[in-house]
């Protein structure tokens, strides 16, 4: 993955490259709300990712998912198309690396699911389906 090499843009060049970005994804917007977009980016740009290699974790909030008295439960794991096996492991690879994931030795598991983008790429999910079902 060649993003997570990319060199650190300037402010200009990173409004720039943020208002590109939602003209590509969202061409269809009115003029109004292309003008309030293109305002709320050019106040906060760093609110904004201009690619995965920017997306990491915070510290600001923390998390708990309260399960009471519920045994745990343990998705299997699905099977993956052996044609992007190996996109899925590198993935996983980038994403610890990047700090958006980590290591678990927990005895909840839910599985992962993957899903074809627009332009042919594989967007990885988590299926939590079960684990929103606890009460």
């Amino acid at each position: 993955m060649q993003e997570c090499c990319q060199v650190a843009l300037s402010p200009d060049e990173r409004s720039q490259e943020l208002k590109k970005q939602i003209s590509e994804q969202f061409g269809n917007l009115d003029d109004d709300k292309a003008q309030e977009i293109f305002a709320m980016l050019s106040n906060y740009p760093e609110a904004f990712a201009i690619g995965d290699h920017e997306l990491t974790q915070t510290d600001m909030v923390t998390h708990k998912i309260e399960t009471g008295a519920c045994a745990p439960i343990k998705s299997k794991a699905r099977p993956i198309p052996y044609t992007v096996r190996e996109k899925v492991v590198e993935m996983i690879h980038d994403y610890l690396r990047q700090g958006i994931i980590r290591k678990s030795h927990s005895p909840w598991a839910s599985p992962i699911v993957l899903v074809r983008k627009k332009d042919g790429a594989i967007r990885m999910c988590v299926d939590y389906r079960k684990l929103n079902s606890v009460p």
